[in-house]
């Protein structure tokens, strides 16, 4: 059996890069795609307690996850490129509970 499609979770700990390369020599071994998956965390706040955060907090937690997303992104290409094969990220919002 050949894996054509692979997917691997990637995020800004010291553990993905050990990830990346596991995924990487797989893809390699069975010329598959493979995609990465970044889930931007959402802090999951009770609705009475999340009308005292001020919308600005909120919304400043979620440019960090954007940007922590878009250099994980970048990085994930350049590994795709840097070894010829063909892949591609994506991006998933989920509640940090």
């Amino acid at each position: 059996m050949t894996y054509k499609n692979l997917l691997v979770h990637i995020d800004d700990t010291k553990a993905c890069v050990g990830r990346i390369d596991a995924a990487v020599a797989l893809a390699q071994a069975h010329e598959a795609h493979l995609t990465a998956l970044y889930v931007a965390l959402e802090p999951d706040l009770p609705t009475y307690f999340e009308g005292q955060i001020p919308r600005e907090i909120l919304e400043e937690q979620r440019v960090q996850a954007d940007r922590s997303a878009h250099i994980a992104a970048e990085t994930f290409q350049a590994t795709l490129k840097n070894n010829g094969l063909s892949g591609e990220c994506r991006v998933a919002r989920a509640a940090d509970a």
